[in-house]
């Protein structure tokens, strides 16, 4: 059921309408009645329908322009949220990497601080070597060393393996008289062997030459037999030694001891010395006179006499000595001496030259 209140609104409304419509009526008369008026309308009509087209145009065209305005911004807001993505990833593994590298770091750094602690308790406890003292002091060691004579007028000590065999677990161990610098009392008992730290080879780097390390020891070298040259036909079987230590010095630091061994070391230097110039042997020279270049000494204690092996030297090296018609031959020690030829007397004859003056006085 309507309402006093909607209907008092339709009323109103009706008015309204009626009123339109009677104004409607009164244009219309009143256009029917003027034909003037018609044609001017009809003109007002034709211009506002051009305006409206070339406005309808002009929005076509604002629209085709917003639109691809619209697609480049949106293509562009497209790459760089890809951009963005990309960076933010990027940025993501930078910040892991950056983290491992921080905990890599805090973990080196703790590291090279407990190297350096160790380092600093080290250098704290550590007592430098002092070679002087240790030629010098051969207390609670008796008599001279005994030593046997080896004839070898080569540079080098052959020694057959026979021989070899009944050496100390290290082997031997030959060097020349100046590479070796002996106690001052009890001669043969401690010894320093004298070696350079570096090494020239001409042939390497395609024989445009090159310097190379000399190995260092790493750990205790097990006990070896020591011969020692001293002079150029002759080595000296000294005894049974054992490693003490090893350290690198200037020659300088030797004084007067290491007098006759510079110039062995400075020739023990260069490798194939007949293909160093004379410019380059003087360099070496210098750079050992100012300490550029240093030796490594190597300390050695005598600990025995390795009785069966002097044995064995002697039955191979020296000869028998000769009393009128009768020969005296050394005889090892039982069990001293093993799987060795003893020398025949026509052996020890031709040795001596006994056979051939024979032949000649017979002849």
């Amino acid at each position: 059921m309507v309402s006093a209140d909607e209907l008092c609104a339709l009323q109103e409304e009706n008015l309204q309408i009626r009123s339109q419509i009677a104004d409607a009526k009164a244009n219309l008369h009143h256009i029917d009645g003027n034909p003037q008026s018609t044609a001017n309308h009809n003109e007002q009509l034709s211009q506002l329908s051009e305006e409206a087209a070339q406005r309808d145009a002009e929005y076509a065209r604002s629209r085709e322009r917003l639109s691809a305005k619209i697609e480049a911004m949106r293509g562009k807001c497209k790459a760089e949220k890809e951009m963005g993505s990309k960076l933010r990833e990027s940025i993501s593994e930078a910040e892991t990497q950056v983290s491992d590298i921080e905990r890599m770091n805090e973990e080196q750094s703790g590291r090279l601080q407990d190297l350096r602690d160790d380092l600093t308790r080290a250098q704290g406890s550590a007592v430098p070597f002092d070679f002087c003292a240790f030629l010098g002091d051969v207390g609670g060691e008796t008599g001279a060393p005994p030593t046997v004579s080896v004839p070898a007028p080569q540079s080098a000590l052959v020694l057959p393996e026979a021989v070899t065999s009944l050496c100390a677990p290290g082997g031997f161990l030959a060097k020349k008289r100046q590479e070796v610098i002996l106690s001052s009392t009890r001669a043969g008992s401690r010894c320093l062997v004298l070696a350079p730290t570096h090494l020239y080879n001409p042939k390497s780097n395609n024989s445009e030459g090159g310097w190379q390390v000399t190995e260092r020891v790493s750990q205790p070298p097990e006990n070896t037999e020591l011969f020692y040259r001293e002079n150029t036909t002759h080595w000296s079987y000294l005894g049974t030694f054992q490693f003490v230590a090893q350290e690198e010095r200037s020659l300088q630091d030797f004084g007067r001891m290491a007098k006759e061994a510079m110039q062995v070391i400075r020739d023990n230097t260069t490798l194939f010395p007949e293909m160093i110039p004379p410019i380059l042997k003087g360099l070496i020279r210098n750079m050992y006179d100012c300490g550029l270049l240093k030796v490594t000494y190597t300390a050695w204690r005598r600990v025995g006499f390795n009785e069966g092996l002097a044995d064995a030297l002697r039955a191979t090296f020296q000869p028998p000595r000769l009393i009128g018609e009768s020969t005296v031959i050394p005889v090892p020690k039982p069990g001293s001496w093993l799987n060795h030829r003893v020398p025949t007397k026509r052996d020890r004859e031709e040795d001596l030259g006994v056979g051939s003056h024979k032949k000649s006085k017979g002849a």
